[in-house]
């Protein structure tokens, strides 16, 4: 390949993985699941962790379809909820529990006798002089 090809193919490359992560939000289309969490960086399961705090986004099932769709409005309303959601004291909480909950598990795991702490390393041999 010649330099003039390899620039033309990086640039494709490129220019696709742009217009691929921009197309959610320069259009009003809707999303399904997987692009919303595609567009979001976020697995599935995150995604319906979330639903089932309540903070996912709103979605719409069509008449007589069995796909749901998260339109751009849905979204735009969901990144508002989240923002006021990471602010709350709902969420302080929440991050104060799961501190509590680490310091909890390490105390009970520094106890435990099979922690690092409390196995006995083979002693090493002493050097003869």
């Amino acid at each position: 390949m010649t330099e003039d090809q390899i620039r033309a193919l990086i640039e494709s490359i490129v220019t696709d993985k742009f217009a691929k992560m921009l197309a959610p939000k320069q259009g009003e289309s809707s999303m399904t699941r997987k692009e919303f969490c595609d567009a979001e960086h976020m697995s599935l399961s995150t995604y319906h962790k979330m639903r089932k705090m309540g903070l996912g986004p709103e979605e719409v099932t069509l008449p007589g379809m069995s796909f749901t769709r998260i339109t751009q409005d849905a979204r735009r309303d969901w990144h508002t909820r989240i923002e006021e959601w990471r602010r709350s004291q709902a969420s302080k909480l929440e991050r104060e529990r799961r501190s509590e909950s680490a310091r909890t598990a390490g105390k009970i795991a520094i106890k435990s006798a099979l922690h690092v702490t409390k196995q006995n390393p083979k002693p090493k041999p002493q050097k003869r002089r």
